[in-house]
């Protein structure tokens, strides 16, 4: 069976950059956040199909919930980090950046004894503006970097940067560097007919019937490593009843699209193709 790098952005559901500014923290304190609920049912899915993934946490999770942060690790799977507040990069300067960096190591290392080695921005917010984060990285021991989407979409991505793995350096965050200690590993998106199509997860996992998606990953994963991310709370359809309707309609329709058939393409997927670790497929 194929191997493919499986990812989760282990996060709160309000921490979706369309909800921000629309949830106050009065309205979210109302909700359940139902991480440990969907995060076990996620460890479930991947025992049961012999698979693994790396779990990009984040810091304000794993202080919420150390039990289960220690449950994913000792389950065998990869603890990475996804900072600590879920700040777009943009939105923060470097020493602020470097002080969430460390915080969240040190969080990490008290509940498995290692500090992680993997990082991933929140909204795949690493571009050219935000590059200063690259030096900051290798300063505390992260071994690959998993923040730049290569496709433009909305709010995020980049149309040049490599679809494949490479080294990446400061200086031009979308040309590979052999002498840079930072291997970059950039989620899957195919080329079909010139243009790139995001295969990567989430919501396109989500948006295209299940026996299309497969075709796609099965044609990308025969010449390239394929990474796919998801996050816990595409997983339960409850959350869905906690975003207002209005003002978000449109984007609130894409964000919760297909909520109810996600849980069984996942287990498809799982059954169709191998899960491993980005540390275990690319390092």
């Amino acid at each position: 069976m194929n191997s493919i790098a499986l990812s989760f952005d282990l996060e709160f559901w309000h921490n979706s950059e369309f909800l921000k500014k629309e949830l106050s923290a009065v309205a979210v304190s109302n909700f359940d956040d139902r991480v440990v609920q969907q995060t076990e049912k996620i460890l479930d899915l991947l025992n049961r199909n012999n698979s693994y993934a790396t779990f990009f946490v984040l810091g304000e999770v794993a202080e919420k919930y150390p039990n289960l942060v220690k449950t994913i690790f000792d389950a065998g799977h990869e603890i990475a980090s996804h900072g600590y507040s879920h700040t777009a990069l943009a939105e923060l300067t470097s020493a602020s950046f470097e002080a969430q960096i460390v915080k969240t190591n040190l969080i990490m290392k008290s509940i498995t004894g290692l500090s992680p080695v993997g990082f991933r921005a929140p909204a795949f917010s690493l571009t050219e503006k935000t590059s200063w984060a690259i030096p900051i990285l290798i300063k505390h021991g992260f071994k690959y970097d998993s923040s730049i989407f290569p496709s433009r979409i909305s709010h995020y991505g980049h149309s040049s940067a490599p679809r494949e793995s490479y080294y990446i350096s400061e200086k031009n965050i979308y040309r590979p560097n052999p002498t840079s200690p930072l291997l970059e590993v950039p989620v899957a998106v195919s080329k079909q007919f010139g243009f790139r199509l995001p295969i990567a997860g989430g919501i396109y996992f989500r948006l295209f019937p299940y026996q299309f998606y497969k075709r796609l990953v099965r044609r990308h994963n025969a010449k390239h490593a394929t990474l796919l991310y998801f996050h816990p709370h595409e997983f339960d359809t409850t959350v869905t009843t906690y975003v207002p309707s209005s003002p978000l309609t449109l984007k609130r329709n894409l964000l919760y699209i297909n909520y109810s058939s996600a849980t069984n393409k996942l287990a498809s997927l799982l059954s169709d193709f191998k899960g491993v670790s980005i540390i275990e497929k690319y390092l």
